[in-house]
């Protein structure tokens, strides 16, 4: 898969293509319902961060995170413009910080995660943040190539697709 960007202007980092948010639904839909608790790493402009919470809502919650504070302002700003009810509620939170170091101690919170970085393997950190049950997407690979794991969490195993 590749991934389509462009720029996000004034924070040199890179948004991805729709197409590549539509893939990461529909990897995440079957784990996407009301009341889910959802994880957004790398959130960047909040688009997909809201999405996930339009489909958890009313009572789920979606936490998007990134790791560069203008970007969750931006987030912040982009989201309240049209679906300031996501934030106003609590379904939909931002956050700045590292998506890996953030809960050391809390494992088994989330339902589904997407990531919206490339790593270079599978975080296995975030996996432990998965419930029994729970589904993660992740780009793995490098800026010229990268394919999108599916990674499922079914209680005993983790299991990579």
């Amino acid at each position: 898969i590749r991934h389509v960007q462009r720029k996000i202007k004034g924070f040199g980092q890179t948004i991805s293509a729709p197409s590549v948010h539509a893939m990461a639904l529909e990897g995440l839909r079957e784990n996407l319902n009301p009341g889910a608790s959802v994880l957004d790493v790398g959130s960047g402009s909040g688009y997909l961060s809201a999405c996930m919470a339009y489909m958890v809502s009313p009572n789920g919650r979606v936490l998007g995170i990134d790791n560069i504070k203008e970007l969750i302002d931006f987030a912040i700003k982009n989201v309240s413009k049209s679906d300031g009810n996501l934030i106003q509620s609590g379904v939909l939170n931002f956050q700045f910080g590292d998506g890996l170091k953030l809960f050391p101690q809390k494992l088994n919170q989330f339902d589904a995660i997407n990531v919206g970085t490339i790593f270079p393997e599978v975080p296995i950190v975030l996996c432990e943040q998965l419930k029994n049950g729970g589904r993660m997407v992740v780009p793995i690979g490098n800026a010229e190539r990268q394919e999108v794991v599916q990674v499922f969490k079914d209680g005993k195993d983790t299991i990579f697709n």
